[in-house]
């Protein structure tokens, strides 16, 4: 069982997540609009539809691994699965 040290700091983490797809939505939205349209000639896209395409996107190549740690051996697996540096 994990036992965290402050549990009253990982309700922030919920929120600068959810802060950040936002953010992020709103690049996405910006950089399309600014760059594709005259490159190779698309339509302009709204704020929801950048929000989808991210989260399509994050769906389709996997995402970022944000906790690594959690998948190595802590000396108590075989070789086999042992992750060395």
């Amino acid at each position: 069982m994990i036992h965290f040290k402050n549990k009253k700091r990982y309700p922030f983490f919920g929120v600068a997540f959810i802060a950040l797809f936002f953010l992020l939505s709103a690049v996405v939205m910006l950089l399309w609009n600014m760059v594709l349209p005259s490159v190779i000639s698309v339509g302009s896209i709204g704020y929801f539809q950048a929000m989808g395409l991210l989260a399509l996107c994050r769906i389709l190549t996997g995402g970022k691994n944000i906790y690594p740690h959690k998948y190595r051996c802590a000396g108590n697996c075989s070789n086999k699965y042992r992750v060395t540096e």
